[in-house]
């Protein structure tokens, strides 16, 4: 890329015309044997690893948390995959360095598909004062939920998180189930992400 290029991008950024989109991969925590992994790879596992612990064969890729969440929720039921999703995100507070190198450009707006706040906390360790929503299933609270979201700036980022977030079990995207229910209420409904973003 040339200099015109990142010369442009940085005019755009100047002026709040990027949005970052996060994948879900941005999120990253230590392995037992000190691999760096995506949260959502280690959380697959961990659940993976709980249906073994109850004698059942685990049938999808382990590494697939929307797989794998679905065979959990079909032995354990839903409750239980928010509770031990919530225990374990529990145990990561600490933005990666790419996070936290990240939080430091002036983004206004920034879609995140992890189901975690990594991004929101490496914002307020760069001296930000981020808000967090996250995606709400259709329903008439929606909107006016929706309508209390500020108009972000660089200093006040909004950090909407399309998957949910552990903090709050009700919005969490986490099963292939509830993906296709997400895609498919993106697709039919003008307010499942927020017209004010």
């Amino acid at each position: 890329m040339d200099e015109k290029f990142w010369e442009n991008l940085l005019f755009a950024l100047k002026h709040q015309q990027c949005v970052l989109v996060l994948g879900s991969g941005i999120s990253t925590g230590k392995t037992e044997d000190g691999q760096e992994r995506p949260l959502t790879e280690m959380l697959a596992n961990h659940l993976a690893d709980l249906i073994e612990q109850d004698n059942k064969l685990v049938e999808g890729d382990r590494n697939n948390l929307f797989q794998i969440a679905s065979e959990f929720v079909n032995i354990n039921g839903l409750t239980t995959l928010h509770r031990v999703t919530q225990t374990f995100y529990a145990q990561y507070t600490e933005p990666n360095a790419l996070q936290l190198a990240l939080a430091c450009l002036p983004f206004h707006l920034i879609f995140n598909a992890a189901p975690d706040l990594l991004f929101y906390n490496a914002l307020e360790r760069a001296d930000k004062l981020p808000k967090s929503f996250s995606y709400k299933l259709q329903g008439s609270e929606r909107s006016k939920f929706y309508e209390s979201i500020p108009k972000p700036t660089a200093q006040h980022p909004v950090v909407f998180n399309m998957l949910g977030n552990w903090q709050e079990p009700g919005s969490l995207v986490l099963t292939e189930g509830l993906q296709l229910d997400f895609l498919q209420d993106v697709i039919r409904h003008q307010d499942a992400i927020p017209n004010t973003l």
